[in-house]
Parts: C-alpha cells; sequence; structure tokens
C-alpha cells in the first residue's frame, strides 16, 4: 500500500478513522502535546601532552576546548551535560548536572590543560557510571582523542554500554589516533565512529552529534 500526502489528504482527506488509517504507519490526529525527552550528555576530552602540541597559531587542546563549548548552547536548560577531561587519570571538569549555568561550564572548559599520558579507559568508566546514574531519557557519549591509550577491557565496556542504552559517538583525530580501538568502541556499543577528522571541523562534529 502506497499513500502520497498532502495538503488536501490525509486528515483533510477525511481518512481518519477509516481503515486506511489503521494500515498506515501514521496516525490522522496530531499529538495535543509534544515532549521532547530530557538528555544526560558527558564529553570525554582527551587532555594529554599531545593535545598541547602547536597547530598553526594555537595547539590542539584550543580546537578540543572550542568543540566541547559548542556543545554547551546546544542542550536545553533541563538536559545534563557533563565533561570529562582525561589524561592519566580522568577529571571531571563540568561535573554531570543540569545545563543551567552555561557560562560557567564554558569557563570551566576553557580551563582544560594539557599534561600527562593518555588513558582512556577510566575516563570511559567515569562517564558511563554517572550516566548510569543520570535518570535521563536518553543517555550519551562524545569522545575525543588524538592519541594510542594504555590498556583496558574497552570491548566489555561497550558491550555494557550497549546493554544499558548508554550512546556512545568516538572521534579520532590527528594522525596519532588509535582509530582501530575507537571504531571497535563505537561499533560494539552500537555507536559511531568519526575517523581522521580534521581539527578545525572538531565544533561542527560536536555540534551535529549532539544534535
Amino acid at each position: 500500500l502506497v499513500m502520497v500526502g498532502g495538503d488536501q489528504s490525509l486528515t483533510a482527506g477525511g481518512w481518519r478513522g477509516t481503515p486506511v488509517e489503521e494500515a498506515l504507519p501514521v496516525e490522522m490526529q496530531a499529538p495535543r502535546r509534544h515532549e521532547t525527552p530530557e538528555i544526560a550528555l558527558v564529553l570525554v576530552i582527551d587532555s594529554s601532552s599531545s593535545m598541547g602540541a602547536p597547530l598553526g597559531a594555537t595547539d590542539k587542546l584550543s580546537y578540543a576546548r572550542q568543540a566541547a563549548q559548542a556543545v554547551v548552547p546546544e542542550l536545553r536548560p533541563e538536559d545534563e551535560l557533563g565533561v570529562v577531561a582525561f589524561a592519566d587519570a580522568p577529571t571531571w571538569v563540568v561535573p554531570l548536572a543540569k545545563n543551567r549555568n552555561r557560562d560557567a561550564a564554558v569557563r570551566s572548559i576553557d580551563a582544560i590543560s594539557a599534561g600527562g599520558g593518555t588513558n582512556l579507559y577510566p575516563a570511559l568508566v567515569t562517564a558511563y557510571e554517572a550516566l548510569l546514574r543520570s535518570r535521563a531519557a536518553i543517555k550519551h557519549m562524545l569522545v575525543l582523542t588524538d592519541g594510542q591509550s594504555v590498556g583496558g577491557d574497552f570491548l566489555n565496556l561497550a558491550e555494557r554500554m550497549a546493554r544499558n542504552r548508554v550512546g556512545i559517538a568516538t572521534v579520532g583525530v590527528g594522525e596519532g589516533a588509535d582509530g582501530k580501538l575507537l571504531s571497535a568502541i563505537a561499533q560494539r556499543a552500537g555507536g559511531r565512529y568519526y575517523p581522521a577528522v580534521r581539527w578545525e571541523a572538531l565544533p561542527l562534529v560536536f555540534q551535529r552529534e549532539t544534535r
């Protein structure tokens, strides 16, 4: 069955309450109230020494900070935002909470500095456990790194995320990013992997993923 709609068909065409409406995957009566579910989003940002490397007139971490800051206005005040920076260990830059103080979140992100090694696994666990405690209907994690992480049970964690409906997107930037690992994490968790992203495009990628 194929049905073509227009401004004089469907509800306006008198099909409401007919067997045709029952057969179609739409309802002829518009819902009286449209509710958008609350979102909890945690950004996991690499702040290791390599992120402090010069890049043009600035450095890599500056682009990462800009990308994270671009997410803040994309979320509503009733949504939750958290930011974890990681090097040797994870640190909550913006603890996961309602996105009601956007200026403070932007300032906190701007204070992220580079230094240390690349240890991604504890940062993922930290973000995942916080998202599990959230009461938001949609839970998502956005991960950015430019390097090779030390070991961890990444795939087991990704499977737990999939079972508990915690989404993830991984972004690898620069030639040193471990694309194989990032792709495997995203695939196992049912998420998306953005490979070889240009530094200048990071804010757009973060905004697109948030939307």
